[in-house]
């Protein structure tokens, strides 16, 4: 079934520390907090977590904090029904709302029914790193027979992000793709990228694909200054950068780029969102962060704060991949990606279709890609089918 612009309730759930100064949390969800701040000690609540659904209701739940032996898991369905139970707590008010929006999505009776689709919106305090550890794809209900995410499209939405913009018309669209192994990364504890084999997945991916993309491929090493001059001159709609990153104790982090000299340059996150969006210049409307093939798995550090980043600078989606994926499962979840993606407009459900694609029982990889989303319809281009040459 193609899923376009079909009809979707959303299950919208925000979850923020209780610890610390919240005196920067304002309206109804600051009072909340802070009165729930006041007694999560004696409850051992770490987090609350706020829903809201599509017919109006809302509903609260305080969250314990995340279990330690959850970074022990290897079983990714093990590992998402921990989550989903830490979640939705059994006789919680949040498993009640989870019950109630499956309720109202599968009635017959409304004006615009949506025949038990349902949206899941993960809003995440940025000032907890902890929350952004946790391989919330993996969310399983041992109720239902496969795992969330592939049942649902899901995203960790922004919710004060930038002003919804209208879904690109005109094809082709432009994207820019960056692959950066600048020399010297073997001293920084990276490996060289396999530039002919990067730039050939990709090429593959979106082949069939030439009336409704173009792209211009910036390789194999290219400065900070080629890819804005790039940007600027591209105006692309999406940018897809495939680099090592490199972090700091407190999370920041940066993307390695070559520099004039011998040692590759450390682009500081903060940094790289003004580049790819400059303060005169357009946003790109979809952001694709991968990982090389190389690259090794962090466990500690994510790409969230650069994400987080980049949405409130404009763009208004960015996929992470969040630990390299094999060349198999690469390929195979780039072609389902984009071929949804262009033929639909759709990002959420096109990662969904994409996730699908690469899902294996005990293998972790379909978790991977992580949606960044501020764009409450998940809407970015008008389906192909509607759409003309108009620029």
């Amino acid at each position: 079934m193609d899923l376009g612009k079909t009809a979707f309730d959303d299950i919208e759930i925000r979850i923020s520390r209780l610890s610390g100064d919240r005196s920067e949390v304002t309206g109804l969800a600051g009072v909340f907090t802070r009165v729930w701040s006041a007694v999560s000690n004696k409850l051992n609540w770490a987090f609350l977590a706020m829903m809201q659904l599509s017919d109006g209701s809302a509903h609260l739940g305080g969250l314990p904090p995340i279990p330690a032996a959850w970074a022990g898991i290897n079983d990714p369905r093990e590992y998402g029904l921990q989550v989903f139970n830490w979640l939705f707590a059994e006789g919680s008010d949040l498993r009640k709302g989870l019950l109630q929006a499956r309720h109202y999505s599968e009635s017959s009776e409304r004006t615009v029914p949506t025949e038990g689709r349902l949206r899941l919106k993960l809003s995440l305090d940025k000032d907890g790193p902890e929350l952004h550890r946790v391989w919330w794809e993996a969310l399983y209900d041992a109720t239902e027979s496969k795992e969330l995410a592939l049942e649902m499209p899901m995203s960790r939405f922004v919710k004060n992000g930038p002003p919804r913009l209208w879904p690109v018309i005109e094809r082709p669209l432009r994207m820019c793709v960056v692959i950066s192994s600048p020399p010297g990364l073997e001293a920084m504890g990276c490996k060289p990228l396999d530039v002919s084999l990067e730039k050939e997945l990709i090429s593959e991916a979106v082949a069939d694909l030439s009336r409704l993309i173009e792209w211009r491929t910036l390789v194999p090493a290219p400065t900070v200054s080629e890819v804005e001059s790039a940007i600027a001159q591209v105006r692309p709609h999406i940018v897809y950068v495939l680099a090592h990153a490199t972090y700091n104790n407190d999370g920041s982090g940066y993307l390695l780029f070559s520099s004039e000299g011998s040692a590759p340059q450390l682009l500081p996150f903060t940094d790289f969102a003004r580049l790819v969006v400059p303060p005169q210049g357009e946003a790109p409307y979809l952001l694709i962060l991968a990982l090389p093939l190389e690259a090794r798995v962090d466990n500690v550090n994510t790409l969230a704060p650069l994400c987080q980043m980049l949405v409130a600078a404009g763009v208004q989606a960015v996929v992470a991949v969040r630990a390299p994926l094999p060349k198999e499962e690469l390929l195979k979840f780039t072609e389902g990606f984009f071929d949804n993606l262009l033929r639909t407009g759709v990002v959420d459900t096109a990662v969904m279709a994409a996730r699908q694609k690469i899902y294996k029982p005990g293998d972790w990889a379909w978790t991977f890609p992580v949606l960044y989303l501020c764009a409450p319809d998940a809407v970015l281009f008008e389906p192909f089918l509607t759409s003309s040459s108009r620029s």
